[in-house]
């Protein structure tokens, strides 16, 4: 909140890129907080785009039907402008402070968010916060380690525009969406499986949880499959 509140007090602009399921809305929920705790100015424009806002759509008229921590949030509740198509117009809103958030994510080409960081990066009053993952060949993270090397740094977020100069501020910010490896520990124990079979997640990673499921419940057979890998149960 505080490094979003210092880029619109020089006048720049914020880009947060998110996945459009999930971070996306917990990112426009999180803006609306700071602007209720007065940490950025209320009147702020936020925009948004694309399939982020089909699936805001879908989170409001599910809320009462799926486990929420308040019911009575609404994400169209957050006051928000859709993000413009028109040249003319999307040259404009970039022209006031404001904040964007966009997906994808990881800013790869031919995106939103890469659109954007491409107008952004040039100037030093503007600033992209990462707030995902983002893959070491992404251009999320190809942008954040050029940033870290110095002002003036050159990157490629979209081949057919060749290689950038960066002076924009880029940060990263760590918000989970993943469950902490002691409560996955502990699902093991109130399921109670014969079998557990470990996927999506880091070689190292999936190790450690399977040798700390066979210590804590010997009994429980656990498959740690390579990619690509056919397996029988």
């Amino acid at each position: 909140g505080d490094s979003i509140a210092a880029v619109l007090k020089r006048g720049g602009v914020v880009l947060l890129p998110v996945f459009a399921l999930g971070r996306g809305q917990e990112i426009i929920a999180l803006v609306d907080r700071y602007k209720k705790r007065s940490i950025i100015p209320e009147d702020t424009p936020v925009y948004t785009a694309g399939l982020l806002r089909a699936i805001s759509d879908v989170y409001d008229k599910t809320r009462y039907t799926t486990p929420r921590l308040n019911e009575d949030f609404e994400v169209y509740g957050v006051p928000q402008r859709r993000l413009p198509r028109s040249q003319t117009a999307f040259r404009q809103v970039l022209d006031e402070p404001s904040i964007h958030i966009v997906g994808s994510g990881m800013m790869f080409e031919r995106t939103i968010s890469n659109r954007l960081a491409q107008k952004l990066v040039g100037s030093e009053r503007n600033a992209v916060f990462l707030v995902g993952y983002a893959r070491h060949d992404s251009p999320g993270h190809m942008l954040y380690e050029a940033a870290s090397e110095g002002p003036g740094t050159e990157v490629v977020l979209d081949r057919a525009t060749g290689p950038q100069e960066v002076y924009c501020t880029v940060d990263r910010f760590r918000f989970s969406g993943h469950s902490h490896r002691r409560d996955l520990i502990e699902l093991v124990k109130q399921l109670g499986p014969r079998t557990v079979i470990l996927a999506h997640g880091d070689t190292k990673a999936r190790e450690w949880m399977a040798d700390n499921i066979r210590y804590f419940y010997p009994d429980v057979d656990v498959y740690s499959p390579k990619t690509g890998e056919i397996l029988e149960v």
